[in-house]
C-alpha cells in the first residue's frame, strides 16, 4: 500500500492495486507562477488538466497546455537483427486502451518529482526495467529522464519519443479540425512547434523540444494526429471528454548498454529562453525549502514527517502573480499570491484570504504573506478585493461580499504575528480603513451597512456574493441575499480587530470602531441568535415565516454560523457561543469537514456527482467541506479556552486529514488534500472525495489547526 516520508510518496503499483484504483490517483507538481504538471499514478490521462507541461503566460494566469504526454517506445534488437518492442504508456480511446504500458507498471513515487517504473519480460532479453521521473525545472520547462536496464542480458535497439503535443487554453480542448494549425521546424538541437494562436493578450510562445544523451539522438516525421483520446474523470463530471492531439514527429535514441548497466536519456520541454537547471539541483532547492520551513514548526520524532507533508502540500499553493494593474504607486516587483486550487482554479482574493494564516503565517513566511496581502491591498476597487482572475485577459472580477472582510482578518493576524508595524500603517491601515467605509456608506452589489443595525447586508436574488456561490444556467442554488451570518461575524470581529491595528496610532478612530462592533454586537445576539433552537440563523431578515422551517433560508442549518464563534472576536455571549458548537457538532461534524447543510433539510443532497449541474446544486446543499474543519477545531477551542483538553479534541478532527495525506488511497491526490467530499457514506457508498483534487484553504486550515492544537505557534 502507499506510504509517505518526509514529503516524499510512494505507490506500489503491484501489491493489490488495479489499473482503475491507479487511475483515480492524481499527482501534481507545481512551478510557482500557476503553471503545473499533473496526471494520475497510472499515468493515463484522465482530465483536460492533465499534462506534463502547463505554463502561465501571465503568472498566475494565461495558462496553456503545451506538452501533454510523450508515447514511449523502447524497441530492442536481437543478435541475428530480429525486433521486439514494448510501450509503457497508456491512454483510453473509444472502447480501448493504447498502448498498454500501464499493465507494466509496479511503481510510483513522487518526491522530487513524479517518478515511474516499469518491468517488462521479454523473450530474448529477459526482464527490462525502464524509469521515468518528471521535474518542474521552472515556470514553462520541464525535464523527464528515462532510463533503461536490462537485469541479466546486455541492450541494443533504440528508445522511441512521438511527443503529444495541444498548446491550447488549459481549460479548452484540442481538435484536429481547429482554426490555427500548428507546424514543427528543426533548429539548433531542437525540435520547435508553433501553434500561432493567442491566449487573451498573450501569444501562445513556440514548444522547444530536446534530447540530452550520451549517443546521437535524431528527429524524423511525419507530424500526425492522433485522435478521441478519452478523459474519463472529465466524461464523470458531464464535460467534453475527448481530444486530438498532435505528434510533431518520432524522436529516436540508441540504446546499448552491458547487462545491469543504465542507459539514461533526458527529454527537455520548454518555452522561453533556457532548458531551465539541472535536476539535482532543482531538487536540492525545493527539499531545502521544505526542511527549512518544517523547522520553524520545531516538529520531531512522529511529527516530522507530518510537518513536511504538510508543508510541502502548502507550498504548492504560493505563486508569484505579474499584473500591471499593481504596479501604480507600488514597486515593480512581482507579488505573492495563492493559488485556490489545481487544476482549474487561479488565486482567488477570498481563498487568498483564509488561507493565508495557515499557509504562511502558521509556516513563518512572514514577507511573502505580506506580498500577498500588498497584491490585493493594490486592486482594492470600491472598498471590494478582488474574488478570481479571467484566465484568458487575467481581468480582476470583484463579485464577493466576503473577500474584503477577510482581507481584515488576514491582515490583523499578520500584523499580531510578524510584529510588523510599518506594514500596518503603510498599507494595511488604509486599505482596512477603505474597505469600513465604503461598507459603511454603501458599494457594488447591494454592499452596505444598514444604518438601524450596523448589520452589513448585500446581494439580491441573482447574485451569489458569499462563499457559497454556486450558480449554473442563470439557477443561484444558495440563495444567501440579504444580512448572511459570517458576513456579520467577519464585520464584528474585523471591526475590532482593525481597532487593534490602530490602537496606537489613531487612536481616536480605533474608538470610534469599537463603538460601532458594540452595535454590530447588540444586533447580533438580538436578531441572529435563536434561542428556541439553541443556533444562529443563517440570514437576517429570516425569523419567523409562513414557509416554515426547512423552507425559510433563514432556518436551514449551515456551517456558517461557526465564524461568530470560531474569529478572534465573538458577536456572541459564552453560553451562546457554546450552544452553537455544540449544535454543528451534533448536525454538521462529520470526519472530513462539515456538511453544508443539515441532512434533515428537503434540499439535503447527500453525494456529490452527476452532471456539473448536479454537482453545483449540492455543492453547497450537503457537501462536506475540509476547510471548515479549521473553524470548527478553532471554535473547539475557543469555547474550552484553549485547555489541554479542547487542544487535544481539535486534534482529533484533523487526524483523518492527517491520515488521507499521509497515506494515499484510490481516488485522491498523492500528497494533497481535496476540496469536497460527499455529504453522507454508507457501508457500500463510502465517502468520496471530489471537487479540486488539490485545495488550498483544506491544506491551510489542517495546518493551521495542527500547529494551533500542537500549542506550537
Amino acid at each position: 500500500m502507499p506510504t509517505a516520508a518526509g514529503g516524499s510518496f510512494t505507490v506500489q503499483a503491484d501489491a493489490g492495486l488495479s489499473t482503475d484504483d491507479l487511475e483515480s490517483m492524481e499527482w501534481l507538481l507545481t512551478d510557482a507562477a500557476g503553471g503545473m504538471a499533473m496526471g494520475t499514478v497510472a499515468g493515463i490521462p484522465g482530465r483536460r488538466y492533465h499534462a506534463w507541461l502547463i505554463a502561465a503566460l501571465a503568472p498566475p494566469v494565461g495558462r496553456v497546455a503545451l506538452l501533454n504526454s510523450v508515447v514511449e517506445t523502447v524497441v530492442l534488437i536481437g543478435p541475428e537483427g530480429d525486433e521486439e518492442s514494448f510501450d509503457f504508456s497508456s491512454f483510453r480511446f473509444p472502447g480501448a486502451m493504447h498502448p498498454r504500458g500501464a499493465s507494466l507498471l509496479v511503481e510510483f513515487t513522487r518526491d522530487r518529482g513524479a517518478a515511474w517504473t516499469y518491468r517488462a519480460v521479454t523473450a530474448r532479453h529477459g526482464a527490462v526495467t525502464v524509469r521515468r521521473e518528471l521535474v518542474v525545472l521552472r515556470p514553462g520547462a520541464i525535464a523527464v529522464r528515462y532510463g533503461i536496464t536490462g537485469a541479466s542480458a546486455a541492450l541494443r535497439g533504440r528508445l522511441e519519443l512521438r511527443p503529444l503535443v495541444s498548446m491550447r487554453d488549459f481549460h479548452e480542448l484540442c481538435r484536429q479540425d481547429g482554426s490555427s494549425p500548428l507546424s514543427v521546424e528543426t533548429r539548433d538541437g531542437r525540435v520547435i512547434v508553433h501553434r500561432g494562436d493567442r491566449l487573451g493578450e498573450c501569444e501562445i510562445p513556440a514548444l522547444n523540444l530536446s534530447l540530452r544523451t550520451g549517443s546521437a539522438w535524431r528527429f524524423g516525421g511525419p507530424s500526425q494526429w492522433w485522435n478521441n483520446f478519452e478523459y474519463a474523470l472529465d466524461r464523470a463530471r458531464g464535460q467534453d471528454f475527448r481530444e486530438d492531439l498532435f505528434v510533431p514527429g518520432v524522436i529516436t535514441a540508441e540504446i546499448s548498454a552491458q547487462a545491469g548497466q543504465e542507459s539514461q536519456y533526458e527529454l527537455r520541454a520548454w518555452i522561453g529562453e533556457g532548458e531551465g537547471g539541472e535536476i539535482e539541483h532543482v531538487a536540492s532547492e525545493q527539499a531545502e525549502r521544505a526542511r527549512a520551513v518544517a523547522e520553524t514548526l520545531g516538529a520531531s520524532g512522529e511529527d516530522r514527517p507530518i510537518a513536511e507533508a504538510l508543508v510541502r502540500a502548502a507550498d504548492q499553493f504560493i505563486v508569484r502573480r505579474r499584473d500591471p494593474a499593481w504596479r501604480a504607486g507600488m514597486d515593480a516587483t512581482d507579488k505573492a499570491s495563492v493559488i485556490a486550487g489545481y487544476p482549474w482554479f487561479s488565486d482567488w482574493g477570498r481563498d487568498a484570504m483564509i488561507s493565508l494564516p495557515g499557509l504562511l503565517l502558521s509556516t513563518g513566511r512572514f514577507a511573502e504573506a505580506r506580498e500577498v496581502l500588498e497584491a490585493f491591498a493594490g486592486m482594492i476597487r470600491n472598498g471590494l478585493v478582488p474574488n478570481c482572475f479571467d484566465n484568458g485577459t487575467g481581468a480582476a472580477q470583484y463579485n464577493t461580499v466576503d473577500a474584503s472582510l477577510w482581507f481584515i482578518h488576514a491582515a490583523a493576524r499578520y500584523v499580531a504575528q510578524s510584529k510588523d508595524d510599518a506594514a500596518a500603517e503603510r498599507f494595511l491601515a488604509a486599505a482596512c480603513m477603505q474597505i469600513i467605509e465604503s461598507y459603511e456608506r454603501g458599494t457594488d452589489f447591494g454592499i452596505r451597512v444598514d444604518p438601524s443595525d450596523g448589520l452589513v447586508s448585500a446581494g439580491d436574488v441573482t447574485t451569489q456574493l458569499t462563499w457559497m456561490d454556486a450558480k449554473r444556467d442563470g439557477v443561484v442554488f444558495t440563495p444567501r441575499a440579504g444580512k448572511a451570518v459570517e458576513i456579520n461575524a467577519l464585520w464584528y470581529s474585523g471591526l475590532l480587530s482593525a481597532a487593534d491595528v490602530l490602537e496606537e496610532s489613531r487612536p481616536r478612530t480605533s474608538r470610534d470602531l469599537r463603538q460601532i462592533a458594540e452595535k454590530v454586537r447588540a444586533s447580533f445576539q438580538a436578531k441572529f441568535f435563536d434561542a428556541y433552537r439553541q443556533m444562529c440563523f443563517d440570514l437576517v431578515p429570516g425569523g419567523p415565516s409562513s414557509h416554515g422551517p426547512g423552507r425559510d433560508p433563514a432556518y436551514q442549518v449551515r456551517p456558517n454560523q461557526i465564524f461568530a464563534v470560531s474569529l478572534p472576536y465573538s458577536p456572541l455571549n459564552a453560553e451562546q457561543q457554546q450552544a452553537v458548537v455544540r449544535s454543528v457538532r451534533q448536525t454538521l461534524l462529520t470526519p472530513m469537514g462539515l456538511r453544508t447543510l443539515a441532512p434533515s433539510d428537503q434540499e439535503y443532497h447527500s453525494r456529490f456527482e452527476g452532471t456539473l449541474f448536479a454537482r453545483d446544486r449540492a455543492y453547497h446543499n450537503g457537501t462536506v467541506w475540509p476547510w471548515l474543519i479549521g473553524p470548527m477545531a478553532e471554535a473547539v477551542m475557543r469555547v474550552g479556552q484553549f485547555s489541554r483538553e479542547s487542544r487535544a479534541e481539535a486534534a482529533s478532527m484533523i487526524r483523518p486529514f492527517v491520515q488521507e495525506l499521509m497515506h494515499p488511497r484510490p481516488g485522491r491526490a498523492v500528497g494533497q488534500l481535496a476540496e469536497v467530499y460527499d455529504g453522507d457514506e454508507t457501508a457500500d457508498r463510502p465517502r468520496r472525495p471530489s471537487g479540486c483534487p488539490a485545495q488550498a484553504w483544506s491544506v491551510a486550515e489542517v495546518l493551521r489547526v495542527w500547529v494551533m492544537a500542537n500549542g506550537r505557534h
